[in-house]
């Protein structure tokens, strides 16, 4: 570094390496001890979401379709972290089994899948409104159409960016998938 800028390369497709890169941040910006509060509580946070889900067997869980882009057909698959957003909201990634990340999939598989929610979340502006969904050939069929489990209001920020708030996007699905509030205790302490 030439100008003595130190620079850190995070690759976060976990929470496990979400809560290494928290305390590498905080290490480099010498805020070590508030990291490892906010890591704490992150942990904290999602062992009481993971309880509320236990009793909940693997059968009983939503199927859950994340859609990250429309054009190609874009999802989250076993190698990225909104994969264990589901996971933790209580839901099953129904692109679980793709071993990319974020996998281009055919139209026709997702009707195959037949997911019992679907979650419409995008980088960026534009996409897809849930209205059109089932104008794509053979979607109507799809359970999540046919009982209008279409969810378009979970930010981007706190779905599709790994860091601190990806508790409240875990939460937030969870309150679509299972129509429950979960409270949320980490996220104001976060944002102060």
């Amino acid at each position: 570094s030439r100008y003595g800028i130190e620079v850190l390369d995070l690759r976060i497709r976990n929470f496990r390496e979400l809560f290494d890169a928290l305390l590498e941040i905080g290490q480099a910006t010498e805020t070590l001890q508030r990291a490892e509060k906010i890591v704490e509580q992150m942990q904290a946070e999602l062992k009481t979401i993971a309880e509320r889900f236990k009793p909940i067997q693997l059968w009983q869980r939503p199927k859950v379709f994340v859609e990250i882009w429309y054009d190609p057909i874009t999802t989250a698959g076993q190698a990225s972290f909104i994969d264990e957003v589901i996971t933790r909201a209580g839901g099953v990634n129904v692109a679980g089994n793709i071993k990319q990340p974020y996998p281009r999939v055919n139209p026709e598989k997702v009707i195959e899948w037949n997911p019992d929610v679907i979650v419409l979340c995008y980088m960026g502006q534009g996409g897809c409104p849930g209205a059109q969904l089932a104008g794509r050939i053979g979607w109507a069929d799809i359970s999540a159409i046919r009982k209008g489990r279409i969810i378009e209001d979970i930010s981007s920020d706190i779905i599709l960016r790994p860091g601190p708030r990806l508790i409240e996007g875990v939460k937030i699905l969870a309150q679509h998938l299972y129509g429950t509030e979960v409270e949320n205790h980490v996220v104001d302490d976060i944002n102060e």
